[in-house]
Order: structure tokens, then C-alpha cells, then sequence
């Protein structure tokens, strides 16, 4: 089987030969990047059946638009901001502002909870299995999907961008609109406001939640 030429090519290259029509270079873009972009809507939406149209028609937006991209444009960002548009116009028109993925958040904060991890620590949540917690992995999790819930979108939104889905500040800004100071100010205050948010849950936990202890 003959490997394709357009494998090993940059996918700038591959969106200049999409902006003349070629389709085997937008072929190429479809294996490279559908998988990605699916795994983040599906974080996004919270639904695998919305995450794979949204995926759909962001290749279809990003052949509509291939002839206005420019090279300097990161591609993975570009396509990205493509995508996180799109979802959060389906979560507008919807009115379904929790469907962010604050499970797949949660999670990881509890796996970084059991090992320590830099997620956890920055936020100053006792780890699981402390013994001098009496948290548990479900208490954690419960406990940060409502804080979550209750964070103004814009944080949430680069608290997910940031901490669980790998970009760095640079990129959620470009996605989102923002300058890399507004980032790191929604950042610090997405943090501040969940260590605000638990507080009183590790309180409550660690007195018995009615002072019996």
C-alpha cells in the first residue's frame, strides 16, 4: 500500500493545498486532527454525540475558510479556536451552561489528589488518603463539581482550556479573545474562588458537620 505524500508534511503546507482544493491534503488534516478535536469537544459538551457533529463542521468550517488562514497562525490553535467557538454557540443557543465537562475536571483533580499532583496542591486540597483527612476520592469529586457549577464561565472555561486540555496561556487567550493577562487573571480567581468554595466542605468534613467531633 502506498503511503500518502502528504504525511509527512506541516499542516501549514497542508492548508495552502486545501485553500486550492486539493483533497487529499484536506484528507490528511481529517486523520491528524479529528481524534484531538473530538476528545475536546466531548470535554466541552459533555456529549459524545454533539462532540462528533461539532467535529464535523469544524473540518467543514475550516475548508470553508482555508483561503483566509495564514501561515503565522498556530495551526493547532486556529483549529481549536474554530472548535471552541462553535461548541460554546451550541451551548448559548441551547441554554445549557453546565454542560461544560465538569466530571472530566473533577476527576482529574481527584487523581492528582491521590497522587499528590500540582493540580491539587495549587488549589491546597488535602490528598486523598491523608490521615489526617477524613476526604475520599467521591467526597473530593462531589465536592468540586458544585464548586465548579458555580464559577462564572469565563473561568470555567479557561480552567478547563488550562488544566485539562493541555494549552498553554498564549493558546487560551488566542481561543478565547483574551490577552494573556485577562487569562491569568481569570485563572487565579477560578483557583481562588474554588479554595473559597471548599473551604467550608474540609471544615464540615473534619468536625463532623454538626461540631460532634
Amino acid at each position: 500500500m502506498t503511503e500518502s505524500p502528504y504525511k509527512e508534511r506541516p499542516d501549514d503546507d497542508l492548508m495552502l493545498d486545501v485553500a486550492s482544493g486539493v483533497e487529499a491534503a484536506m484528507e490528511e488534516l481529517i486523520l491528524r486532527w479529528q481524534g484531538p478535536l473530538y476528545h475536546f469537544l466531548s470535554r466541552m459538551t459533555h456529549d459524545p454525540g454533539e462532540a462528533e457533529d461539532l467535529t464535523q463542521e469544524t473540518f467543514i468550517r475550516l475548508f470553508q475558510s482555508a483561503a483566509n488562514y495564514k501561515p503565522r497562525d498556530r495551526f493547532k490553535s486556529w483549529i481549536f479556536r474554530i472548535a471552541g467557538n462553535l461548541a460554546r454557540n451550541e451551548i448559548r443557543r441551547r441554554r445549557l451552561k453546565r454542560i461544560l465537562s465538569l466530571e472530566a475536571l473533577a476527576e482529574r483533580f481527584t487523581s492528582s489528589a491521590g497522587k499528590g499532583g500540582g493540580d491539587v496542591e495549587a488549589l491546597n486540597l488535602p490528598a486523598a488518603g491523608d490521615p489526617s483527612s477524613d476526604l475520599d476520592s467521591k467526597e473530593i469529586h462531589n465536592a468540586l463539581r458544585k464548586a465548579m457549577l458555580e464559577l462564572p464561565d469565563r473561568q470555567r472555561e479557561v480552567m478547563i482550556l488550562r488544566r485539562l486540555s493541555g494549552f498553554n496561556q498564549r493558546e487560551v487567550a488566542h481561543q478565547l479573545g483574551l490577552t494573556e493577562a485577562a487569562v491569568e487573571g481569570l485563572l487565579w480567581r477560578g483557583s481562588a474562588a474554588l479554595r473559597k468554595k471548599l473551604a467550608g466542605l474540609w471544615r464540615d468534613i473534619q468536625g463532623g458537620g454538626d461540631g460532634s467531633r
